[in-house]
């Protein structure tokens, strides 16, 4: 049995009635916004911020039902620390609140996830808007509250989207007061406003952009080891992926193939490649590692092998090293070619011949093979007769 080495390199719609006339009203009112901000935004982008929207409105959702749980124990409990007057007015208001999200929420349903976001941003900045008097809104009260809105419409639709909150949201604050004569309104808290709104800006484009190429990155990994899962499964060799310890971490079907194993059965992954090893060239199995580790490859030439029922065949082994992204080694992969017909022809090759020589030795007349000049073959007989001597 004979080794020798190679460099081998390897790149590895439940309806509710009849919906349609609710259908075109929203498409009407939200189909502009929401077809601009789903034009620039990846698919699968859009599936993280509409899962990201579906939490905020559950959260929502939930806070107000919890809080209107609070105002009715007090109610019972302690009813002089609120006054029945705010208490009417709080629980009428997270009543709309858990109304405008189940309304959001047959939005995103009917329409789109765009639309549901523009309407919950709306019902927000209305809320903290109309949430406090003239007085108030001049003070500035309301500013620190429109950050959440600003945060949200950033997120949710794109991160200029967030400057538009800000700028109306300050528009609506400067125009009230002027317009009721109730003062003139905190321009310093304005500015904050409009600061916090352009570096929540930037954050959540640089944030966008790591995102939408980590998808990128992602898709295009995914796609490689399709890729690269075909090329392997349409090979009539064997391939077997092991980690360092020795324990055999994917094959393909060309390997069950070979080793006698129907895909039913398969139960190969997770198996010590030692054990696919015949007796004889478990010796072989440190030195193999070893050059593994060292050269990156390695070919071995007659190497036998053991299939499931036990029985032995030869093969041919190709192997290369794979590394991590910091160069060092994680696994091999074996290449193995099932030589066996062909060990088996050679043998019986070399067995005719054999035969056929010693017929030719016995023969009594004199048998000289030759091709051109050179003789190739002359029996004793043959020797005699040209006068040479046996």
């Amino acid at each position: 049995m004979g080794h020798k080495e190679r460099e081998i390199y390897l790149e590895f719609e439940p309806t509710f009635g009849n919906m349609d006339t609710w259908k075109q009203i929203m498409n009407t009112i939200f189909k502009p916004y929401s077809t601009l901000a789903s034009s620039v935004a990846p698919k699968s982008l859009k599936e993280h911020k509409r899962k990201t929207l579906n939490a905020m409105l559950w959260g929502s959702a939930f806070v107000a039902i919890f809080m209107l749980g609070i105002v009715f124990i007090l109610r019972f409990t302690a009813p002089n620390l609120v006054t029945h007057q705010d208490q009417q007015l709080f629980i009428r208001a997270c009543i709309v609140v858990v109304l405008g999200i189940l309304g959001i929420m047959l939005l995103e349903y009917y329409l789109s996830y765009e639309a549901a976001s523009l309407a919950f941003n709306l019902l927000i900045i209305v809320a903290i808007l109309f949430g406090d008097t003239p007085q108030q809104l001049a003070f500035g009260r309301s500013l620190i509250f429109l950050i959440l809105p600003v945060v949200m419409a950033s997120i949710l639709l794109r991160p200029w989207a967030g400057l538009v909150v800000a700028a109306f949201s300050c528009t609506f604050i400067v125009a009230v007061p002027l317009v009721l004569h109730t003062g003139l309104p905190n321009f310093s808290a304005i500015i904050i406003l409009i600061l916090v709104a352009v570096i929540i800006q930037q954050a959540t484009s640089n944030l966008e952009r790591a995102v939408a190429q980590e998808l990128k990155t992602n898709h295009s990994l995914l796609e490689s080891q399709d890729r690269y899962r075909k090329i392997t499964e349409s090979l009539s060799n064997g391939i077997f992926i092991v980690d360092l310890a020795g324990t055999i971490t994917d094959r393909n079907s060309a390997a069950l193939k070979m080793l006698g194993i129907s895909s039913k059965q398969d139960l190969l992954v997770g198996v010590h490649g030692s054990s696919l090893v015949h007796p004889d060239e478990k010796v072989l199995i440190p030195e193999i590692n070893a050059q593994m580790l060292q050269k990156g490859s390695f070919k071995g030439t007659d190497f036998k092998s053991l299939r499931k029922d036990g029985s032995t065949f030869i093969t041919d082994i190709s192997a290369a090293t794979i590394t991590d992204w910091e160069g060092k080694p994680s696994s091999f992969v074996f290449m193995l070619q099932d030589i066996t017909e062909r060990k088996q022809a050679e043998t019986a090759l070399r067995e005719s011949e054999e035969k056929y020589r010693r017929l030719i030795e016995t023969l009594p007349i004199g048998v000289i093979v030759h091709q051109g000049r050179p003789i190739q073959l002359i029996n004793p007989t043959g020797v005699i007769i040209m006068g040479g001597k046996t």
